[in-house]
């Protein structure tokens, strides 16, 4: 069996958040297939440890994420970062299930491949 992500929750804007994957009905439902897909990755433990955050299966084989030692990533700045990592080193996947980075800033979707 494979664990799943499906969490039906948004975190709400954060103050001074520049990042931000957009949230509709259908793009939380595409946010969860694509942590799915990346999970078995050790490239993407890497990228969210290395912004305090560690992945786990819970008892119910669901996906679940949590902070590690005294980071505390719900912090406006800190969440925009682990976005931004997030899709500079999966964007094409994000992509290919519907799932788009915005620039709050600009009100635009940062391109794939974008740095």
């Amino acid at each position: 069996m494979r664990p799943t992500h499906n969490s039906t929750k948004s975190m709400g804007m954060l103050k001074r958040q520049k990042y931000f994957f957009e949230v509709s009905s259908t793009s939380i439902a595409a946010w969860n297939q694509a942590l799915t897909t990346l999970f078995p990755e050790p490239a993407f433990h890497d990228v969210i440890e290395a912004h305090g955050l560690e992945g786990y299966v819970d008892d119910q084989w669901n996906i679940r994420f949590r902070s590690v030692g005294d980071t505390v990533v719900k912090d406006g700045p800190r969440y925009s970062r682990l976005q931004k990592s997030l899709w500079d080193a999966f964007g094409p996947t994000f992509d290919d299930y519907g799932v788009r980075l915005m620039n709050r800033h600009t009100g635009q979707p940062v391109p794939v491949g974008a740095r």
